[in-house]
């Protein structure tokens, strides 16, 4: 400031005024006391009137122009960190920033910033009286664990969402009536005690945890109809499972992810409750089927399955029973150890709109192979009126094409760099002339690729010219329409799209 000041502004007028103020008031005074308080008196008043041009400048700074409400809006949108730093800047920001007490309700920690009671302590109470959302992405602990369950003990019952890395600090049993959402943000096993959340039910309706185990009668879990757990890795863990359609009547959701098939037989035998409508289940055993547990547990109102797991679901009949739309897709995961997994990921979609969707490694499909089993439940997914694949794996659905009676939009998806592809078009060709009906409509779809340095390649005109030139010695066959989607408007801006024999071709472009 003193830089500013002697910079751009005449110290020597500002010297030469307090000189003949102080020279006026110490006219005549004898003593050193009496000229302290002459110093003393000049210095009084002039700060004061230094203090009141400052005050005039901030009525008039544009940001007294602002709205306390738009400023709290604005603080909340601060890491918790952020929000007590501004609570310092100034007298006005700190009358807004306790004025408001929804710029607290976020109580947010992370490994940048780990919890502390004292920040706790002087957090919790500005919230007044609204709810709590409690976050905790890391945990270094600066306090004892005590300190900080204390404080958390009296404010549980405010508490509406809470996201914690150390459970352990969490006092789980005290009552908490307007919890909605409790999410363990860490692998470490936890028992739930049987009076959690005070033993009464209330408000919980989504539980996230990993590693848990549950106590026979809990009255608080009644309530939760989204419930994601990883399963437990030992059986004395594993052996709670059993129970979990029991404690969770009102289930809409259920996620169970990391399953061992050791501990298969702990789960639930019986159907689950009749209020699920979504089941996601995975599993890296290669000896889990966890097609098993949908037929275990199918409920007329279940409209979502999604099955990821290693092996070939044995039940993959009655995922897709009563399809209309059937949906295969080919994928490849690779592992840090430099090897990779061919995996089939199939989607089949019914009448009323239930989805199933199963993920499983299926190296046959590395060499564009069905399997046996595979190609026998296709083939008898005779409602099916929509079916989508890669195009590499043309040569595998030939059969299914053909035998499909009800199919009526076929949807093949390949690469840009599709030339290979193009070649197998003559044998679809000649499936499709096989069909007693003809289809509807045949979409071909590219994807875009990329090049070295990672940039995204759509279709070249090169790509659509030979495209064009195998469906025109094509021209007589049982071909519907053609859309052709994933091209650039300037790559068929020169083609020359005439009327085929028996079906027209339209590039729909992108841009």
């Amino acid at each position: 400031m003193t830089s500013r000041i002697t910079g751009h502004h005449d110290t020597h007028a500002l010297r030469a005024q307090l000189a003949t103020d102080f020279g006026s008031l110490a006219a005549g005074v004898k003593e050193a006391a009496d000229i302290r308080d002459v110093f003393n008196e000049l210095a009084r008043v002039t700060i004061g009137i230094l203090y009141d041009l400052m005050h005039e400048w901030n009525e008039a700074n544009v940001l007294r122009c602002l709205p306390a409400e738009l400023i709290a809006h604005c603080f909340t949108f601060l890491p918790l960190q952020d929000r007590i730093t501004v609570s310092h800047v100034s007298r006005t920001w700190r009358s807004i920033a306790l004025a408001h007490p929804a710029i607290w309700t976020d109580v947010s920690f992370s490994n940048e910033y780990p919890v502390c009671a004292a920040v706790l302590e002087m957090i919790l109470p500005r919230t007044g009286r609204l709810p709590i959302h409690l976050r905790s992405q890391g945990f270094h602990v600066h306090d004892t664990r005590s300190a900080i369950s204390s404080c958390l003990a009296k404010n549980f019952h405010r508490m509406q969402s809470i996201s914690w890395s150390a459970l352990d600090v969490l006092p789980l049993c005290r009552p908490a009536p307007i919890l909605e959402k409790f999410v363990g943000l860490t692998s470490e096993h936890i028992t739930l005690p049987p009076d959690f959340l005070g033993g009464v039910p209330s408000r919980l309706h989504t539980l996230h945890l990993a590693g848990v185990s549950f106590p026979p009668v809990c009255p608080a879990l009644r309530t939760v109809t989204h419930l994601t757990l990883v399963a437990a890795y030992d059986f004395e863990h594993a052996a709670t499972l059993g129970g979990i359609f029991r404690l969770f009547p009102a289930l809409q959701y259920l996620s169970l992810s990391g399953l061992l098939s050791v501990f298969a037989r702990f789960l639930p035998r019986r159907p689950a409750p009749s209020s699920l409508i979504q089941l996601e289940l995975v599993s890296h055993d290669p000896e889990y089927d966890l097609s098993r547990h949908y037929v275990d547990w199918q409920t007329d109102r279940l409209r979502q399955v999604s099955l990821t797991q290693a092996t070939l679901p044995a039940h993959l009949d009655r995922l897709c029973t009563g399809a209309i739309e059937l949906c295969v897709h080919r994928t490849r995961e690779l592992h840090w150890s430099a090897y990779s997994d061919d995996r089939l990921r199939i989607v089949a979609i019914d009448a009323a709109g239930r989805r199933s969707s199963v993920d499983f490694e299926d190296l046959v499909t590395a060499n564009f192979l069905l399997r046996p089993e595979l190609y026998t439940v296709f083939r008898g997914l005779r409602d099916v009126r929509a079916l989508e694949f890669p195009m590499s794996m043309t040569q595998a659905f030939l059969g299914v094409v053909a035998a499909l009676p009800n199919l009526a939009r076929l949807t093949l998806r390949a690469s840009a760099a599709a030339q290979a592809l193009w070649k197998l078009i003559p044998s679809l060709a000649h499936a499709l002339d096989r069909r007693a009906s003809r289809l509807d409509a045949l979409v071909l779809r590219l994807a875009h690729n990329s090049d070295r340095e990672g940039w995204e390649l759509p279709p070249s005109a090169q790509d659509a010219q030979d495209l064009l030139e195998q469906l025109e010695m094509l021209s007589s066959s049982n071909f519907p329409d053609i859309r052709v989607e994933g091209f650039g408007a300037a790559a068929v801006a020169c083609l020359d799209v005439s009327e085929f024999e028996r079906f027209r071709v339209e590039f729909s472009t992108e841009g």
